[in-house]
This record gives C-alpha cells, structure tokens and sequence, in this order.
C-alpha cells in the first residue's frame, strides 16, 4: 500500500485545507514501519495504514473512540474547522 500521494495540499491551496492531513515526526519514525515521516498525508489514509497493520500483527482493533493517531507521535493541519480557528476533535475528547 502505498502511503504517499500527489502534490502536497498546502502548495496547492496554502490559505485553506479542506481535509485533515498529518505527518508523522522524525523521532518516531521507528515505531511506524512503512509511513514515511516528515511527508503530510490525509489522516484518514494515516490511520487505515495503522489499523490494517494491527489487524494484520493479530491485534485486536480499538474501540471506535480511541485515536489512532497519537498527537505526540503526529503533527496535525486542515481539515473542516481549520478555517475557524477551531481544532477537529472526536466527541470523547470534549469537556
């Protein structure tokens, strides 16, 4: 499975990001065997990559309200609320 795809968004659309995009930090790039760090990929690619691996190592999947993701491990741009200033969360993180 390939991870990484076409002209990253921000060159095309620097102003405004329409879908959530992540990349993964170099100093954990040993943890996440074939996802390039330092390369913006959608998250929803990031985290079907991460769930099919655990699917493929026998792990059981996580419940459906557990990020994939980490946000120490992953940097975060774009996605709907960005142009509000507002920051995607899943339900289970608001107060």
């Amino acid at each position: 499975m390939s991870l990484t795809g076409g002209p990253d968004a921000a060159a095309r659309d620097p102003g405004h990001l329409p879908v959530r995009e992540g990349r993964l930090k170099p100093e954990f790039a040993h943890l996440y065997p074939g996802i390039p760090a330092g390369t913006w990929m959608l998250a929803a690619t990031l985290a079907k990559h991460l769930l099919n691996g655990m699917i493929a190592d026998g792990k059981q999947a996580p419940a459906i309200n557990v990020r994939l993701l980490d946000d120490a491990h992953f940097e975060f741009r774009g996605g709907r609320d960005a142009a509000r200033g507002q920051r995607n969360t899943r339900v289970g993180d608001r107060a």
